[in-house]
């Protein structure tokens, strides 16, 4: 099925739906992000492979399910039960352990990431050791970080808020899909479904929950939804002889989309609206870079991961701008410093004599003068 309209309905599905334009997915360029677009690009391989039995796409699934594995370790193993659910409602699992290009292409997966977790074990011994800990022990058996949430954490999340927009017309894509005549909807359809209810039914199991962990489930989803709208969209231009113009087909994409579309706009334009504290460092050193803000020899003192301050650092830092991160434990006399976090701002004050030189919104720039 090579159809315009399908593909671009989905991709506006995708698009308009709050939980897939958000931080640690296409927002903000996360490994989330890059990891959804090589598991959904290697199911979509396998669901080819399944249904013309050509080999390009089996090695195409291997190798997008080794890239998967590799940008975000173990978590790409997930999406194995439900392509094996559908190998088997298919009845394809004879066929599939009959087929050498099968053999094959699992050993280039276990090339590729063997190769890698091996040669990092070699050069970090302990390696494995804190993988098996983090990824396996760690956040499926364990709740990281105090991330612990009931069992239906994603579908509360997907109802209320991450994929409100469009969450009730995942049923009806589903019905319509499956009642199709043509048989590739229905057999996306079959897919889809199965893809997406697998895979969250499994980190759901996983004892560490986090919103964008949902991630992978969003493009499937979308499809459900897409091939509602689609089949509608189908049905309304078949009717183009009760219409004297036949853009009716095409007004009622519009206006489906139209709202959620300047939504999601609004939303991304006005990030800071939506996330401005918390990416407010961020955006301090990019208005640097962009010449907007003057800014040099400082220190950044942040209290949690920040690979989002890190990015501008990196560029800082390339620029021959004299910019580094220090822990607030560590601060000497003299030093300047920026912080933004409340914990931070309380230590400081509470260990050390300062003086503020800036402030600008939740910002402090900060020199320390000594310690108390």
């Amino acid at each position: 099925m090579k159809e315009f309209w399908f593909g671009f309905i989905c991709i506006l599905v995708l698009i308009t739906t709050t939980g897939y334009l958000n931080t640690h997915a296409a927002r903000t360029g996360d490994y989330d992000a890059l990891f959804t677009f090589f598991l959904t690009l290697g199911c979509f391989a396998f669901f080819f492979f399944i249904e013309n039995s050509r080999k390009k796409y089996l090695y195409l699934f291997f190798i997008s399910l080794a890239l998967a594995a590799l940008t975000k370790g173990v978590a790409a193993l997930m999406i194995l039960p439900g392509i094996f659910i559908y190998v088997l409602i298919k009845k394809k699992l004879l066929f599939l352990l009959k087929n050498k290009d099968f053999y094959v292409g699992f050993l280039l997966f276990l090339a590729l990431v063997g190769g890698y977790y091996g040669l990092r074990e070699i050069y970090n011994p302990g390696y494995l050791m804190v993988v098996w800990k983090n990824e396996l022990g760690g956040r499926f058996l364990e709740a990281a970080e105090g991330h612990n949430d009931s069992f239906w954490f994603y579908f509360d999340n997907l109802i209320t808020l991450r994929f409100k927009e469009w969450i009730f017309l995942i049923p009806l894509g589903i019905f319509l899909g499956m009642i199709s005549k043509n048989t590739r909807i229905k057999n996306l359809t079959l897919f889809s479904t199965v893809i997406a209810i697998t895979f969250l039914l499994v980190i759901s199991a996983a004892k560490t929950k986090l919103n964008w962990y949902a991630l992978p489930a969003y493009p499937f989803l979308s499809i459900l939804v897409g091939v509602f709208i689609y089949i509608v969209f189908l049905f309304i231009k078949e009717k183009k002889r009760f219409f004297k113009y036949n853009i009716v087909a095409y007004v009622f994409v519009l206006l489906i989309f139209i709202t959620p579309y300047i939504r999601v706009l609004k939303r991304t334009n006005n990030y800071r609206e939506f996330y401005g504290d918390y990416y407010r460092i961020s955006y301090y050193l990019r208005d640097i870079i962009k010449g907007e803000k003057q800014g040099d020899n400082f220190l950044v003192v942040y209290n949690d991961y920040a690979p989002h301050i890190r990015f501008y650092i990196n560029i800082l830092n390339e620029k021959g701008k004299n910019i580094s991160f220090k822990e607030k434990e560590k601060l000497e006399a003299g030093e300047i410093i920026l912080c933004s976090q409340d914990e931070v701002k309380e230590y400081i004050k509470e260990n050390y004599e300062y003086k503020i030189s800036e402030e600008y919104y939740n910002i402090a720039i900060c020199e320390i003068i000594d310690r108390k």
